[in-house]
């Protein structure tokens, strides 16, 4: 059994890699590099070169320079793989298609780094540690069900203080695909966002919400999920945001978080059924116009306010006077339990964000180039789809018992070529002693053994010529 071989057979990724552009002019074919892209970080390797060191023969007869001359290139277009694999997922399992909750989920991480010279490096701030630190800051967007969650796209993000490039980055066509990356990388968050859900909608991947956490809650995201039809979830910042609210007496009032807090919800809490929290709901209107000067008009739009708070476990009280959080939608007229069920779709994405870091090489090939890294956040995003793919398929708990179960059969198959090699020396040894009275058989013999156990090792890895042909398909474009 080799599953991740089977999810490539299933998902034809060979084809979906001839499609995004991923071509190679001479030697070892470029869906064949891109499988082992996809596996080294399952087979107990740490690197690249780990893997090429301990495991790569029992694979292909490529070297390391294979590998790493792919993810340097800046003419491929990762992110197009990304998307054709994350639509085929989606076409062959219909979880969009199976009614319930579906949400598109936006978040960062960041992943630290000690080395100046990459590309793309910045200083980012760490809400986990309360300090900045240096490294690479991934946006990324994904479809969340009730089920699963589908990375769907992401962007390094490179902030203007201490940015870090390389002497080879300006030698680079402005117009090839790292190029491109790089100066999205240089937009805002928000930006990023926005340019990412637009495309995803223009692709045709649509979701019922827009969930976010504070970092996200800001103007521009309830003006975008607005315009394309779709309700925004977010938490919202104790900012000083203002929401124009009639008091008793008829008149607009406007105020911001905490001030809401103190004239209308102290006090007035209520317990949500079945839910662990009190609550209180207030309709306002925001003022989505982001210009500011003289001359400007309001764009006030209805939103619904919840303030939420946790219940004391022992007392079945109030947890504290100020742990409150406050969540907005832009449908003035969603339930307050649905409002929960849909943000708490947002977690699926640390899910993936840590699962990603600790299993899937998360940036971890050791390179330098913002090609490199573009290619490392996408065969992630890929890895990923293919263990949920399996996950679905063979109806498995999680994706982490997937993973452990292609990581085992993965190192099985490697330990098995590699233990093929010394039983091939006795095998070998014992015909020379019969070389005498067999003569050219012994030669014949070995050869038919040794074409035995290369048909097996081929099969296995469903690597034969029939699997790996690719299909000439027209190519997706995704600028």
């Amino acid at each position: 059994d080799n599953l991740f071989a089977d999810a490539w057979r299933s998902l034809n990724l060979s084809s979906l890699s001839h499609r995004a552009g991923i071509h190679k002019r001479s030697g070892v074919d470029a869906s064949q590099v891109v499988y082992l892209l996809m596996m080294w970080c399952w087979v107990g390797s740490d690197s690249i070169a780990m893997f090429c060191k301990r495991s790569m023969k029992s694979f292909c007869n490529a070297k390391k320079d294979v590998m790493y001359d792919l993810l340097k290139r800046p003419d491929i277009n990762w992110r197009s793989l990304n998307w054709l694999v994350a639509r085929a997922v989606l076409d062959k399992t219909g979880l969009l298609e199976q009614g319930g909750l579906s949400a598109f989920v936006i978040d960062d991480t960041l992943k630290a780094r000690r080395s100046k010279k990459m590309d793309g490096v910045s200083y980012h701030f760490d809400h986990c540690d309360s300090k900045s630190k240096l490294g690479h800051q991934v946006v990324t967007m994904g479809v969340s069900t009730e089920k699963e969650f589908l990375p769907l796209d992401s962007q390094i993000k490179v902030s203007a203080k201490a940015e870090q490039a390389s002497d080879g980055q300006q030698k680079l066509d402005g117009r090839c695909a790292a190029m491109r990356r790089l100066w999205e990388a240089r937009l805002s968050k928000l930006d990023i966002v926005e340019r990412m859900v637009r495309r995803s909608w223009r692709l045709g991947v649509r979701a019922k919400y827009l969930v976010a956490d504070s970092w996200y809650g800001t103007k521009s995201m309830m003006s975008l999920s607005i315009g394309l039809g779709i309700t925004a979830v977010l938490r919202m910042k104790k900012s000083k945001l203002k929401y124009r609210v009639r008091d008793a007496k008829g008149n607009w009032q406007q105020l911001n978080a905490k001030d809401l807090y103190k004239m209308v919800v102290k006090g007035n809490w209520r317990k949500i059924n079945g839910l662990p929290w009190r609550c209180v709901s207030l309709l306002v209107e925001v003022d989505l116009n982001q210009k500011t000067g003289k001359g400007q008009e309001p764009q006030w739009h209805p939103v619904k306010l919840l303030f939420v708070r946790g219940i004391d476990a022992d007392a079945d009280g109030q947890a504290g006077s100020k742990d409150w959080a406050l969540f907005l939608s832009t449908d003035s007229s969603m339930e307050d339990h649905l409002m929960l069920e849909v943000y708490a779709l947002r977690w699926s994405i640390e899910v993936y964000f840590r699962e990603s870091k600790q299993h899937l090489g998360f940036l971890q090939e050791q390179t330098r180039s913002m090609a490199s890294h573009s290619a490392s956040i996408h065969l992630c995003a890929i890895r990923y789809l293919v263990l949920v793919y399996q996950q679905i398929e063979h109806r498995r708990c999680n994706v982490a018992a997937v993973r452990s179960d292609i990581c085992q059969q993965l190192t099985m198959l490697s330990f098995a070529e590699q233990l093929w090699q010394f039983f091939r020396s006795l095998v070998h040894g014992t015909l020379e002693q019969f070389r005498s009275s067999l003569g050219s058989q012994a030669d014949q013999i070995m050869q038919a053994i040794d074409a035995v156990i290369a048909e097996f090792f081929v099969v296995s890895l469903q690597l034969d010529a029939v699997t790996m042909r690719l299909e000439h398909d027209d190519s997706l474009v995704i600028e």
